[in-house]
């Protein structure tokens, strides 16, 4: 899968000096990070791994950009993709694309094909706290396969709020993490209307994720099962 991303997460305007890093918190952007996600389906049956990699942060031409390498497995360990992406800060907040944030199993039929990633992505602040209400997201996905362009998915995460603090144990260690609740509008032909519900662990990011339909019957989950600085 070849996946390109759009300028939106390369240009800002804002200059920053080479050792800060304002949007460091909750989403990892220390060089050599390694953070790995099993994905299950509706049923807790395991479907896939994403594996990701912190390969380059830092300032680049007065801007602070990140770029990040993740390939994905399917429950048998056979590769189904091996991407790059890049995320940016932006006065405090790292934009991330959606993508990256979502099981794969929610788009499973697609991630082996070319992807073209545009939009704003979802915006993590540097400090979360519990009543806060966060801004909404959007990240477009348009899919090809060759020179065939298929379709165009968009996701946009709204009514974002953290809602309390918790306790989650993982594969990967036991965090303190804040909850965050959210509707996502998934576009796939037709849109899907979710509920997520996300566990964030300062200097971590995402630790956990459950999306249930509108009346609470389990779509997908996500653990952080593997988490090391190299």
């Amino acid at each position: 899968m070849r996946i390109l991303i759009s300028s939106f997460f390369l240009v800002f305007s804002f200059q920053i000096t080479f050792a800060q890093n304002p949007c460091e918190g909750f989403f990892p952007t220390k060089e050599g990070t390694i953070f790995e996600y099993s994905s299950y389906d509706k049923d807790g049956e395991l479907t896939t791994i994403a594996t990701h990699e912190v390969s380059f942060f830092d300032d680049f031409d007065g801007e602070l950009k990140g770029e990040y390498t993740s390939s994905i497995v399917d429950f048998e360990g056979e590769e189904l993709s091996v991407t790059g992406y890049e995320v940016a800060c932006k006065d405090g907040k790292l934009h991330v694309p959606y993508t990256v944030m979502l099981a794969p199993g929610m788009m499973e039929k697609y991630v082996t094909m070319d992807l073209e990633i545009g939009g704003e992505g979802v915006l993590m602040p540097a400090s979360l706290e519990k009543g806060q209400s966060l801004e909404d997201g959007f990240t477009e996905v348009k899919v090809s396969t060759g020179d065939v362009k298929l379709i165009t998915m968009t996701f946009e995460p709204y009514d974002r709020k953290v809602v309390g603090l918790e306790t989650v144990e993982t594969p990967a260690g036991k965090f303190e993490c804040y909850k965050v609740t959210y509707d996502l509008a998934m576009k796939v032909l037709i849109t899907r209307n979710l509920k997520v519900t996300d566990w964030y662990a300062k200097d971590i990011g995402l630790v956990k994720q459950k999306v249930t339909n509108k009346k609470g019957k389990p779509q997908g989950s996500m653990l952080l099962t593997r988490y090391s600085v190299n």
